[in-house]
């Protein structure tokens, strides 16, 4: 999984989702919660946040962040 770099600027979408998610994940790195959060809003975010996919998001998102 890419991290984003000290030097380097914030994409856009990495923007968007630090600008969505509590600031407790943004203290947090480590957090597996917010690394899931995260990861789940990539996913909507693909789809074109399209409804009804909130779950299967999220636990996609728990399987590739917990494995």
């Amino acid at each position: 999984m890419a991290t984003r770099t000290l030097n380097k600027p914030p994409s856009r979408s990495q923007k968007l989702i630090e600008d969505k998610l509590p600031s407790k994940c943004l203290q947090s790195k480590d957090d597996i919660k917010c690394e899931i959060a995260r990861v789940a809003y990539l996913k909507a975010e693909s789809r074109g946040f399209q409804a009804g996919h909130e779950l299967d998001d999220w636990f996609e998102a728990e399987m590739e962040v917990l494995k």
